[in-house]
């Protein structure tokens, strides 16, 4: 009785296969994705499901998620050479991707030595342009200050 259950569970849930297919070649990626994880309910041992669910995946962009489901599909069935390329072919991407990311990312240490250089000058520039103004300012202000009031506000001879 248990075989018989076994067989018509693999029987449902390659129906589901079968329409998953039908609509990942029609580009339904979500409704073929919909089928193939309802095949995969019925029969998580369904090799094909795995790697056809990495197929649909990869399509969608959801790279990552198609990693798993390839390498889940060569767990259960190590001779599925489809899936194993797949695989192979998925990581080999990424793989590249994030070394692109990484270059535009990291700089060298050329320019990151100029960057601190400029940052330096300006730094410095403004403070030495901030504190001459800033000192013309007090200048100009206690000159007007003594003028009006008649009283030093600096340190003169006279006044020691």
């Amino acid at each position: 009785m248990e075989n018989v259950d076994v067989s018509l569970q693999r029987s449902e849930a390659m129906q589901y296969l079968e329409r998953a297919h039908a609509s990942e070649e029609q580009n339904e990626f979500e409704k073929a994705l919909e089928e193939c994880d309802a095949a995969i309910r019925i029969d998580p041992r369904l090799a094909d499901a795995h790697n056809l669910r990495g197929v649909i995946l990869e399509e969608l962009g959801r790279r990552e998620e198609a990693v798993i489901a390839y390498s889940k599909a060569v767990h259960l069935d190590s001779g599925f050479q489809e899936a194993r390329e797949n695989l192979r072919e998925m990581k080999a991407e990424l793989k590249e991707e994030r070394a692109r990311l990484l270059q535009i990312q990291g700089k060298g240490f050329g320019i990151r030595a100029a960057a601190y250089i400029i940052d330096t000058i300006v730094y410095y520039g403004s403070s030495y342009v901030a504190g001459f103004l800033g000192g013309l300012l007090i200048g100009i202000v206690l000159a007007i200050l003594s003028v009006l009031t008649r009283r030093d506000f600096y340190f003169s001879e006279k006044s020691l």
